[in-house]
């Protein structure tokens, strides 16, 4: 019997040349149309047929010391470790009897890209080997055996004792990716999409936190949630390419992890808030006596009240209208800034505003909070008054987040409260309905904190046994409060001290007329001569009027339409008055 050559898909021979005797070779017959083949079974009945007519039993592979059994053959065989190739991306092409053609672990050290069938894993049973066989055909991995490859796949050796006494769940099988020629995954928005929402596959959960109106991930089964960041983005590109990957660019990265994001939203403050346990015990409704330190009346409860089951509705029922903001009176360094930030269950969760302060700025300060300090009460006399009520009174914001290209809005679910040193705050009198002042003394921050999971969880039971934020009764009892703390004008106690002095003519009492207008009351109360009168005095005159009872309206006066102020009861009961007209 002749020698017989065997040469695999790859390998080369020589078809027609010269012989190193110097003839040419030549073929009888002439050359072939092309080589004859045989398919892997013809390979193993021959070996087997040889087997028996000579002393064959065994071959050793050139370079390689892994015994092969020849009469070992399972077409289609497969093990753990194929299985794991499988599910984690690092099968490139299937084998027609099992075995896998992968990215070969080591391929850094490669010299050239060579083709996929280049490295190549066989199952227990495939290629008369008993044991699961790592075989790269690049000099760099010569010395590499099957030991060094586990480990380098992320399988080590002390793990298959494991895996075969415990019971291991199924991998799913892989997205059906588009792939190049090569078996590599092309990097397009529908492949990197199927992968992005795969946990299995890339290692991490994507979900976007409605609460904090930002994308979160977690590591894949670990429920510990964070804010992706751009390192982030560049670890998840990384993880997609070693899976099979083409290399995948910036902007595709985030593009499909916006969508997978915005398929499966979360809201970790509901989570969070219907997982607390309430012991029964009652806290909220003198919380503020309790704890910061403020008598014990039923306004102070309403305001507690209030204030708790409006902290428990704005993470309950995002943007529910809460328009009324308690503010704390009490002098510096008694606690009253510390306690309201302990008001919040993390300190992420807590932030400080200003009205002075831009509308986007604020709205971006207020994303995923759900406390928020007007922090003695800075800038509140660098807006209009109107603009403060609509600002407090608002329940969504809109901003644009980083690398959007269009706004997105999202419901507060904060609750705003005031801290204050002064005893005077409130400017407007007729505007003060939004305005909850509770006089405090000495803040137990302590007991804040030490009360606070309890005090929430009370405060969603309040909310869903009553049914919404209780702020009627604190908003009709504070009514009686506002008062004391109104900002006094110098000119106020002039002009009401004047309102009840007669006039030496007539002897009648100015606020018994029908009307007054601003000009007499400025030169005859506030003894201004007539051009010392503009604009400044008359709006801080018309403050004045008002706090004293008095509206202002017009009247056709000699023909004229003229501004004048009436007393709030005469434009609901008219009375035949005299005009009240100094003249000079």
């Amino acid at each position: 019997m002749g020698i017989i050559e065997l040469l695999a898909n790859g390998q080369q021979f020589v078809a027609c040349g010269t012989h190193s005797s110097g003839a040419r070779i030549e073929w009888d017959g002439g050359l072939p149309d092309e080589p004859p083949a045989i398919t892997g079974e013809q390979l193993e009945t021959l070996w087997q047929r040889l087997a028996e007519q000579l002393p064959v039993s065994v071959t050793t592979e050139a370079g390689n010391t892994k015994m092969r059994d020849r009469s070992a053959f399972t077409p289609g065989a497969t093990d753990d470790t194929a299985e794991y190739l499988d599910a984690n991306g690092w099968t490139l092409l299937d084998g027609a009897n099992g075995e896998r053609y992968i990215r070969c672990p080591f391929e850094d050290g490669h010299s050239s890209g060579g083709d996929p069938t280049s490295t190549a894993y066989f199952p227990a049973g495939t290629a008369g080997f008993e044991q699961g066989h790592f075989k790269c055909l690049h000099a760099s991995c010569a010395h590499r055996d099957d030991g060094d490859f586990l480990n380098a796949i992320g399988i080590r050796n002390d793990d298959f004792e494991d895996l075969t006494s415990t019971e291991v769940a199924e991998p799913l099988p892989l997205p059906a990716f588009e792939r190049d020629k090569w078996g590599r995954i092309e990097a397009t928005i529908s492949n990197a999409a199927k992968a992005v929402v795969r946990p299995d596959f890339v290692d991490i959960d994507i979900r976007f936190d409605q609460f904090r109106d930002e994308i979160m991930f977690a590591s894949a089964g670990s429920g510990q949630w964070r804010a992706f960041t751009d390192a982030d983005y560049a670890r998840l590109r990384i993880t997609m390419e070693k899976r099979g990957f083409k290399p995948v660019g910036r902007e595709l990265i985030r593009d499909v992890v916006l969508l997978a994001a915005d398929e499966q939203p979360f809201d970790s403050a509901i989570t969070w808030l219907n997982g607390l346990e309430w012991d029964g015990v009652p806290r909220i409704e003198c919380f503020y006596h309790t704890h910061f330190g403020t008598a014990d009346t039923p306004y102070t409860r309403a305001v507690s009240m209030y204030m708790w089951t409006a902290l428990a509705g704005r993470v309950l029922e995002p943007g529910i209208k809460a328009d009324m903001v308690p503010i704390l009176v009490g002098p510096q360094g008694c606690g009253k800034s510390s306690g309201v930030e302990a008001l919040s269950p993390d300190p992420a969760f807590f932030t400080e505003i200003s009205f002075a302060e831009k509308d986007d700025d604020l709205a971006r300060k207020m994303r995923g909070r759900l406390v928020a300090e007007i922090g003695e009460l800075r800038g509140l006399n660098t807006k209009e008054l109107e603009s403060i009520k609509a600002f407090v009174t608002r329940t969504h914001e809109n901003w644009i987040p980083k690398y959007r290209e269009f706004a997105t809005q999202f419901p507060r679910r904060l609750v705003f409260v005031g801290t204050t040193n002064e005893d005077e705050f409130l400017a407007d009198k007729t505007g003060n309905r939004r305005w909850l002042p509770v006089e405090v003394s000495k803040v137990d921050v302590k007991a804040i904190k030490r009360d606070l999971l309890l005090l929430w969880a009370e405060a969603r039971e309040v909310f869903q046994r009553l049914g919404g934020i209780q702020f009627r009764e604190a908003e009709q009892l504070a009514a009686s409060v506002h008062e004391q703390y109104t900002i006094k004008d110098a000119w106020l106690e002039t002009v009401e001290k004047w309102l009840d002095t007669p006039d030496l003519m007539t002897n009648e009492l100015p606020r018994n007329c029908e009307f007054l207008r601003a000009s007499d009351v400025l030169r005859d109360a506030i003894g201004l001569n007539p051009d010392r009168i503009g604009k400044r005095e008359e709006m801080r005159i018309s403050n004045v009027l008002q706090n004293c009872g008095y509206k202002r309206a017009q009247r056709r006066i000699g023909g004229k339409m003229t501004r004048i102020f009436e007393a709030v009861s005469n434009l609901y009961q008219p009375q035949n008055r005299g005009w009240y007209i100094l003249t000079n």
